[in-house]
């Protein structure tokens, strides 16, 4: 069974995804948005600071784009809003080339890269503040590394000198782990988080790559997955709208390719190529319909109606402990619980439980129980309820989670669109 994380990004609206910058033979400012129901690629407003391997990232309902290099190594940070179609400078972050970066828990990072020699510096982004703070350094200084949030936590993969090195990132904690390397090394590839899991495709292993690998963060394990079908290096990957996708990079010339993987059929397929050819590029996604709440009568509610949802808050999940929490809002509040078990005995359990109505202790089961009850050894199994909390009544959720097991939840507030 497919698990999916609660928040991997801000805003639950029908997702595009954007590829900026790069190189082209001059140093580039272009942008192009991706629909994938149309499978279009359309010019939108360029960068104000043309840059090349730079990197990009996504944020709260917003594009970033820092770092890379114009005549001179940059410190440009630039915010993209895909209803305005504006960018707009931020706070710079350290002149640097080829950083890695991602998004965590309400927060950007950027880590690694190249400023006269392979750094592993690490900055976090704070967009409420404008500000960017320096973080643990990872234990291995990289350049030309990938990078990727998963189920709570940051990873960067791969980079010149040393290949296949792989860590995880604990905001809470402030620090950097060393976990189990790609089976193949190598430089410049792309990377994104799809449906639970960690993916990096393509780069240099002294040729051009099409390899690609899946990252289990509860097996701690790299497995070979279909290769790209056009070999490429320093390419740009995102997920979107439930599928991951690469573009652009280098052949034996600057490449326009798109791929589209998907995860379940373990296929990539060729889509509409970039308008604009080039390497070196910065990609991510805005409003990707599938990376939040997965009941679909509530994405149905989404794709329907002027609404969107967004994020109460910054936090990635919250204690599930049966303590009675009231929607002092005048929104709809939705409200999503998924449990998962990598089943190692036949005790492994967690059953979710939720109740909300107006009383002061809530008994009324707002959406059934879900849960997990044993298995097939080594099964990877999930379980998640989604429910609506209505203005100003009260809700609570229970679970009971084995050891091996672990529990998550989001919320999310229903807005206007912009």
């Amino acid at each position: 069974m497919t698990y999916f994380p609660i928040i991997t990004s801000s805003r639950m609206s029908r997702g595009y995804g954007y590829v900026a910058g790069g190189d082209t033979g001059a140093v580039s400012a272009v942008v192009e948005k991706y629909d994938d129901v149309l499978n279009t690629w359309k010019y939108k407003k360029d960068l104000n600071t043309a840059r090349k391997q730079l990197t990009g990232f996504s944020l709260n309902g917003y594009g970033y784009t820092a770092g890379g290099f114009i005549a001179a190594n940059s410190a440009v940070v630039e915010k993209y809003d895909d209803v305005a179609n504006t960018w707009t400078a931020k706070a710079v972050v350290v002149a640097r080339i080829d950083y890695s970066g991602f998004s965590l828990n309400g927060y950007g990072y950027v880590a690694g890269g190249y400023n006269g020699g392979s750094s592993g510096s690490v900055y976090k982004y704070d967009d409420v503040a404008n500000t960017w703070t320096t973080k643990t350094s990872l234990n291995t200084a990289r350049t030309v590394l990938s990078a990727f949030s998963l189920n709570g936590y940051g990873y960067t993969a791969g980079g010149y000198g040393f290949g296949a090195v792989v860590e995880k990132y604990d905001d809470v904690a402030n620090t950097w782990t060393a976990k189990t390397s790609l089976n193949t090394a190598r430089t410049v590839p792309s990377a994104f988080s799809l449906n639970g899991y960690g993916y990096v495709s393509g780069g240099d292993t002294g040729a051009v790559s099409a390899v690609v690998e899946k990252y289990d963060d509860v097996a701690n394990t790299w497995t070979a997955k279909t290769s790209l079908n056009t070999a490429r290096k320093e390419l740009a990957g995102f997920s979107l709208n439930g599928y991951g996708y690469t573009s652009g990079g280098y052949t034996d010339a600057f490449s326009a390719v798109v791929e589209k993987y998907d995860d379940v059929a373990n296929t990539w397929t060729a889509k509409t190529s970039l308008n604009t050819a080039r390497k070196r590029i910065a990609g991510f996604s805005i409003g990707s319909l599938l990376s939040g709440v997965q009941n679909p009568d509530i994405q149905e509610i989404v794709k329907h109606s002027n609404k969107e949802i967004i994020p109460v808050d910054r936090t990635a999940s919250r204690a599930i402990d049966g303590t009675v929490y009231t929607n002092n809002e005048s929104s709809n509040l939705f409200v999503t619980v998924s449990a998962r078990c990598i089943i190692d005995t036949a005790a492994d359990v967690a059953n979710i439980q939720a109740f909300s109505d107006t009383a002061a202790d809530p008994t009324t089961t707002a959406s059934g129980i879900a849960g997990i009850e044993g298995g097939l050894l080594g099964e990877d199994v999930s379980a998640q309820i989604s429910f609506i909390v209505r203005p100003y009544n009260k809700y609570k959720v229970v679970t009971t989670i084995s050891a091996g097991c672990s529990a998550t939840l989001g919320k999310w507030f229903e807005t206007i669109l912009k």
